[in-house]
């Protein structure tokens, strides 16, 4: 390249853009979106587990709530049953 500045609409992009590069589009169909939605709604489970996983076990370890073993969420089913 040279270090002349380009002045030609087509000089200008040419270098950024080959056309040879350009990758064609396709949109998803039906199964793909449902699939899709299927592993977002997975996501959402397995975050939405871990917070409540926290915030019991931020409730387990309150001053007077004390448990024994190493399963806080055996521990709490116990607290709850009394």
């Amino acid at each position: 390249m040279s270090c002349q500045p380009k002045t030609r609409p087509n000089e200008a992009t040419s270098w950024i853009y080959p056309i040879a590069e350009f990758l064609p589009v396709t949109i998803p169909g039906e199964r793909d979106e449902a699939i899709q939605d299927l592993s977002r709604a997975r996501v959402d489970a397995v975050r939405a587990r871990l917070k409540a996983h926290q915030q019991l076990t931020a409730l387990m370890l309150r001053p007077g709530r004390r448990h024994s073993g190493k399963n806080v969420l055996v521990a709490a089913a116990r607290e709850l049953r009394r």
